[in-house]
């Protein structure tokens, strides 16, 4: 979510912010489509408490509040971190998964009551009695490195989904952040992926090739990839530098040639 939760939309994963006789035979029919849509209405209710659980606790995860100043801002507000589950509703993600869950026509209350009551099997958040504010179990870490198990990747298509994505890397273990990179609201094809040990992070460098019909275009450890951007910009600015030798260079000899001239 950006602004009202807009860095946790853009980093959002746990992926995961943002985001309906004859007569007998009538009777019978009905019931049948009746019960259909029950059991699909049940089913979808499911399918929305898990996956607002799996982003909510993204949202409060230790991966995330060390890096979304504004979510973490917001949990500094009360003195012992609550938050309101009505602030959720502002985060994209959380509008999307209430949309497609079945829920976007409730009023906020009742949208409230959806998200509260899917995190009661939470272990990362605890809902208040009234089940109208949440706050994290644990205190938020003063320190926090992933650096060894987080992957950079890219090779993706411009209009992938953080849906679309997620698949990619949980084959190769629990990922606990994932990350779309954005340049001006624009994909850049690539993301940040943090699993839960090395050893998965690992595994994804070494067998990630190509997802989606589409073969990678670069997949390394997020320290070898900033190492690679290092030497990436002393090139460049080695370039410019030899250019900019280059051209004074030339105005000098055509200087001393002029004065020679002259």
């Amino acid at each position: 979510a950006a602004g009202a939760g807009g860095g946790a939309d853009a980093d959002a994963t746990g992926d995961g912010g943002e985001k309906p006789a004859k007569a007998a035979r009538k009777e019978g029919a009905g019931a049948a489509a009746t019960g259909g849509a029950a059991a699909a209405a049940d089913k979808a209710s499911v399918d929305l408490s898990a996956a607002l659980l799996k982003q909510v606790d993204y949202y409060f995860s230790d991966s995330n509040v060390v890096r979304d100043r504004w979510m973490k801002a917001k949990i500094n507000e009360d003195p012992d971190g609550w938050v309101d589950v009505a602030v959720l509703l502002t985060f994209n993600r959380v509008k999307e998964l209430l949309a497609k869950g079945g829920a976007g026509d409730k009023d906020d209350a009742g949208k409230v009551k959806v998200i509260a009551d899917a995190l009661a099997p939470s272990k990362i958040v605890e809902v208040n009695d009234a089940g109208t504010r949440i706050k994290r179990v644990q205190a938020v870490p003063s320190a926090y490195n992933s650096k060894a198990r987080t992957v950079y990747a890219k090779g993706f298509k411009e209009a992938a989904t953080l849906d679309d994505l997620e698949p990619c890397f949980t084959r190769y273990g629990a990922v606990k952040r994932l990350g779309m990179r954005r340049y001006q609201g624009k994909f850049k094809r690539s993301v940040f992926v943090e699993f839960s040990t090395e050893e998965e992070a690992k595994k994804c460098v070494a067998e990630l090739k190509s997802f989606d019909g589409d073969e990678m275009e670069r997949v390394m450890m997020i320290g070898d990839y900033f190492a690679f951007k290092a030497e990436q910009r002393k090139a460049k600015r080695a370039a410019r530098e030899k250019e900019a030798a280059a051209a004074g260079g030339a105005g000098g000899a055509g200087e001393g040639k002029d004065g020679e001239g002259g």
